[in-house]
């Protein structure tokens, strides 16, 4: 109940569009490419407008209306800081900024807009989690969404669940390399945990296609919230810095540049690097664990890893392998447990 006042209590604010002038020209004219004689300069996204002004908005942001300024800068956001740390190419060069929004995810839910345009909220009141959650948003987590175009004819297209597994280990990566002495690992299949019963942090993707007549990609939306600052409901980055006096914090700035400096690396690197780097930082191997399937039934089963498709690859007491998808399960790692989520979920065996 207190969350619920809280969010009702939020005002929504203006977006921000904050990137080099060569990149915010592309996405602008991206924009006009979807301008129709009914929405004139609104782009119409599935939940949500984008309004792009170049001069003051025509109404008060809301749940489902965002007017981005093109040509003005936050109060609220190190936007020096920022670009000092980001050293990618396309990640996170163009980004969309607001105090409170309804949900990032909204934003680049519809037609497609940018490779590697990434929108950054301070608070949601309508976040958007996995299996149709709502993801709490309070002060100081950091959040943000990005659109990937994504060849489907490239190695990384050709396993495309994968791709929420590398977001996790950019995340891992980027604290790390801020903190090498945090003890920060991947909860299969899109958690963040830390000293392996904690969670910090959650990822979804989704993903549609898009085909046209020289090529098919996919264009996946990410959408990563990690405690940065916010102590509560559980503990936060900079909470665990703090215990060390000689620690320095992680700013709400570095902390993202960092985070999509290894997410871009990631995607133009060596593809088998990936699984390695996944099982240094994941908390399940050789985990025994129980999987019960749709009918109730139990098997006790060793985890060996992760197949082509990112599913959970298990080994049963006679040796049979076989694989577990995340989608309408749910991995108790306290319990050892995985089961669906519902009686009619996905049958595992």
């Amino acid at each position: 109940m207190v969350i619920r006042s809280q969010v009702l209590k939020m005002v929504y604010t203006a977006g921000y569009l904050i990137g080099h002038p060569e990149a915010k020209t592309k996405l602008l004219d991206t924009a006009r490419k979807l301008y129709t004689k009914k929405t004139q300069s609104v782009v119409q996204m599935k939940k949500m407008e984008l309004e792009f002004c170049q001069s003051a908005a025509s109404r008060a942001p809301s749940e489902a209306y965002m007017p981005i300024l093109v040509n003005e800068a936050p109060s609220d956001f190190n936007v020096d800081e920022y670009y000092r740390h980001l050293n990618t190419k396309k990640l996170g060069q163009l980004v969309i900024y607001s105090g409170v929004m309804s949900s990032s995810h909204n934003v680049l839910d519809g037609p497609t807009l940018l490779h590697g345009l990434t929108v950054i909220p301070r608070q949601q009141t309508q976040g958007t989690g996995r299996s149709n959650n709502i993801w709490l948003s309070p002060p100081g987590c950091a959040m943000f969404s990005m659109q990937l175009h994504i060849d489907l004819k490239s190695q990384l297209g050709k396993h495309l669940p994968l791709i929420q597994h590398i977001v996790a280990i950019s995340i891992v990566l980027a604290v790390k390399s801020f903190n090498q002495d945090i003890d920060l690992g991947i909860k299969w299949p899109n958690d963040l945990y830390v000293n392996g019963n904690v969670k910090l942090g959650g990822i979804i993707v989704t993903s549609s296609i898009l085909s046209t007549f020289e090529s098919q990609m996919a264009v996946c939306n990410i959408g990563v919230g990690m405690n940065l600052d916010n102590s509560q409901p559980t503990t936060c980055l900079n909470s665990i810095f703090s215990a060390n006096p000689s620690s320095p914090l992680l700013s709400y700035e570095q902390y993202f540049a960092l985070v999509f400096n290894h997410l871009e690396q990631l995607m133009e690197g060596d593809f088998d690097e990936i699984y390695d780097l996944y099982y240094k930082h994941w908390l399940h191997n050789n985990v025994n664990v129980t999987v019960v399937s749709e009918r109730g039934e139990a098997q006790q089963v060793k985890i060996i890893g992760i197949d082509d498709f990112g599913f959970l690859n298990v080994r049963s007491e006679e040796g049979y392998i076989f694989s577990v998808r995340p989608d309408g399960n749910t991995f108790d790692m306290l319990n050892g447990l995985i089961a669906p989520k519902q009686p009619t979920g996905v049958k595992t065996s």
